[in-house]
């Protein structure tokens, strides 16, 4: 989620990670295990009169918590070595950006399957995914330039 200063989610979902940038917009990402009946839709609100931009993913076949590593400095998602060791685990990256001509740019090599949301005020927000066989994975930065850029990686554990 990029958004204005304050960010409200549907009960049942937990902050995986949260940050300030530029001391006046969030970026936050969140998550929550399905029991089947949360319904097809995700409805997130932001602060009034503030930009603000999401897109989730369902995934199935997953285990234990997902980690995040967060940078609010900058459009290059930092460097995530999760606790559970060599696996095929499933990576995520995302980007948040204002101003920025509502384009979160180009995806980082070896990442797939961009999703790119631009909403009111020209917030973007944009995710992509790959499946990667490591202990650790460091993702090349997002083509893009704005104001107030922040990403993050993002690992899930394969069941």
């Amino acid at each position: 989620i990029r958004s204005g200063p304050t960010v409200s989610t549907p009960t049942g979902w937990t902050e995986l990670y949260k940050g300030t940038v530029g001391g006046t917009l969030t970026f936050a990402g969140y998550y929550k295990v399905s029991n089947g009946g949360e319904g097809a839709s995700v409805t997130v609100t932001v602060g009034s009169a503030r930009e603000g931009a999401h897109n989730s993913y369902q995934i199935n076949g997953q285990q234990s918590t997902p980690e995040a590593g967060l940078n609010t400095a900058g459009i290059d998602p930092p460097s995530l070595t999760p606790t559970w060791g060599l696996a095929k685990t499933l990576f995520l990256i995302t980007g948040g950006n204002v101003d920025g001509g509502s384009t979160i740019g180009t995806t980082p090599t070896g990442y797939g399957t961009k999703i790119e949301i631009a909403e009111v005020n020209n917030a973007v927000c944009g995710s992509a995914r790959r499946e990667l066989e490591a202990t650790s994975d460091n993702p090349a930065a997002w083509g893009t330039a704005g104001t107030g850029p922040c990403s993050a990686t993002i690992a899930i554990r394969p069941a």
